[in-house]
């Protein structure tokens, strides 16, 4: 058995990141390992094409943080145990838990199907397809 096994579990909030979250626990048990919770905040880079009005794009990141700050708190709360970390980073959510799970030296990802879909998703496609073609560890993906 793999001494200590890392899982990464994307969390978006979502119902589908919620399922993903519940079997990362599972595992996280079954495994004694540590369960790393990583929620990217979407960056507005990707969408440089279009106009943005003067002070959006600061506005949404503080909001967008607020929300996400709020939401893993409420998760700190309802999970507490010191195998567990909780993080929360910004840019492209695919490539930024691909890149998390490479050097932190993750054992498997866990992700939801269907995340929340924001408009980022609509144009770029699904982040949980992405993972599963970019990822060099093994994936969880759960309905």
């Amino acid at each position: 058995m793999v001494r200590d096994y890392k899982i990464l579990c994307g969390i978006d909030f979502s119902e589908h990141s919620k399922r993903a979250l519940r079997e990362a626990l599972l595992l996280r048990e079954k495994f004694d390992g540590t369960l790393i919770l990583i929620h990217v905040v979407p960056s507005l880079d990707r969408l440089g094409e279009f106009n943005f009005p003067m002070g959006f794009r600061e506005e949404y990141e503080k909001q967008i943080l607020y929300h996400s700050q709020s939401k893993m708190d409420e998760l700190k709360q309802e999970i507490k145990n010191e195998k567990i970390k909780f993080e929360i980073i910004h840019g492209d959510p695919a490539l930024e838990i691909i890149k998390y799970a490479k050097e932190e030296g993750i054992n498997v990802i866990v992700i939801g199907s269907h995340g929340a879909k924001s408009i980022h998703e609509r144009i770029f496609g699904s982040i949980a397809e992405k993972i599963l073609k970019l990822s060099d560890c093994p994936v969880l993906v759960v309905k």
